[in-house]
C-alpha cells in the first residue's frame, strides 16, 4: 500500500565513493521477468503448477518463451560470476505473477548448479523442505480493473510491438500504455488500478525495506548468516522498476526483459537520511553494462 506520508527522492552522487562492503546491508538484484506470451493473461487452459510431478523448466510448463528462458538462464549465469560463494548468501523474491515465478526458477536452477547458498529455496538437495521463495505483492504487475479487458489488452500489447519492434530505446513505458489503451479505446486510468508514478513509489519503499531486511531476521537465518552478506535476487515487471532506472541511470535508460538492476548500498536508510548505492544494469546480452552512483534518500512529508 502506498504511505503518502512517505517521500523518496534519488540523486546522482557528485563523485564515486570507495568503501568497504557492508554486511549489514545486502546487495539487491532486481531482475526484470524474459519474454513472455503472458499465457496466464491470455490462455485459460495454461496451469502454471511447479508442485506437478510432470513439472519442468521448459516453455511448455513455464510461462516464458524459450528466448525467455535462455535470456534468464544467462543473466543468472552473469549473477553468479559475480557471487563470492564463502562470503555470500541469497535470497530469492519474486512477484507472483506466473512469468515472475518461471523466472525465479531459473535462476534458483543456476544457483544450486552453482553450489551458490539459497536461504528460502524451495527443497534442499536431500529433499528437506525449507522457506519457500518469497512472493511479494509489491513486486506484482498492474493490477486491471476489469478481469475482462486481460484479452483485449494482451492483443493491444503484441499489436504496438509489432508495429514498433524498435521503439523501446526511445520511448517511455507509460507513452507506450498511452498508445495501447487509446487503441482499445481506453485511458490508462480505465484499465489499472495504479498510475506508473504509484507504481514507481511503492518500488522504491519496498527497496527501503530491502535495504533494512537485516532488522528483521530472525536468529536462525542471522546465524546462517554470519560473516557473509545477503544478496537478495528479485523478479518483478518493468513498470515496477523504470522510474528507479531512469533516475539512477539517465532518463534513456530503458530495462529489457532479463536484464538486472544491481543496487549495492552502503548503508541502512532510515528516516531523515540518506544512503549512497552504486547502481548497474546488466545481463541478457542487450547492449552495454551501464552503471551509476547515487543518493537514495527517505523522509516524511
Amino acid at each position: 500500500m502506498n504511505n503518502p506520508e512517505s517521500s523518496y527522492t534519488i540523486e546522482k552522487a557528485a563523485e564515486k565513493k570507495e568503501r568497504e562492503p557492508n554486511n549489514d546491508v545486502p546487495i539487491i538484484d532486481v531482475v526484470r521477468h524474459g519474454k513472455t506470451d503472458y499465457k496466464e493473461l491470455n490462455d485459460a487452459s495454461f496451469k502454471f503448477d511447479p508442485d506437478a510431478p510432470d513439472f519442468l523448466l521448459d516453455s511448455e510448463h513455464l510461462d516464458l518463451t524459450e528466448a525467455g528462458i535462455q535470456d534468464v538462464k544467462r543473466s543468472a549465469e552473469q549473477i553468479v560470476s559475480s557471487i563470492e560463494p564463502d562470503k555470500e548468501a541469497v535470497v530469492l523474491i519474486t512477484s507472483p505473477n506466473y512469468r515472475a515465478q518461471s523466472s525465479i526458477l531459473l535462476i534458483e536452477q543456476v544457483l544450486k548448479q552453482k553450489g551458490i547458498t539459497i536461504l528460502n529455496s524451495s527443497t534442499t538437495g536431500e529433499g528437506e523442505q525449507v522457506a519457500e521463495i518469497k512472493k511479494s505483492n509489491s513486486l506484482k504487475q498492474f493490477t486491471m480493473r476489469d478481469d475482462e479487458l486481460q484479452t483485449d489488452w494482451v492483443e493491444a500489447h503484441f499489436n504496438y510491438h509489432k508495429k514498433n519492434p524498435d521503439d523501446r530505446a526511445s520511448t517511455t513505458i507509460a507513452q507506450r500504455h498511452k498508445v495501447m489503451a487509446a487503441s482499445i479505446g481506453k485511458e490508462v486510468a480505465d484499465i489499472f488500478t495504479k498510475d506508473h508514478g504509484q507504481m514507481g513509489e511503492e518500488f522504491k519503499r519496498w527497496l527501503r525495506h530491502m535495504i533494512n531486511i537485516n532488522a528483521y531476521l530472525q536468529l536462525d537465518t542471522k546465524s546462517v548468516l554470519e560473516g557473509k552478506r545477503m544478496r537478495i535476487i528479485a523478479v518483478t515487471h518493468e513498470e515496477r522498476v523504470d522510474d528507479f532506472a531512469k533516475q539512477a541511470l539517465g532518463p534513456d535508460t530503458r530495462v529489457y526483459p532479463a536484464q538486472v538492476l544491481e543496487i549495492n548500498p552502503d548503508k541502512k536508510l532510515v528516516r531523515g537520511h540518506s544512503t549512497y548505492a552504486s547502481v548497474s544494469l546488466f545481463g541478457a546480452d542487450v547492449g552495454m553494462r551501464k552503471e551509476g552512483e547515487i543518493v537514495f534518500r527517505f523522509d516524511k512529508k
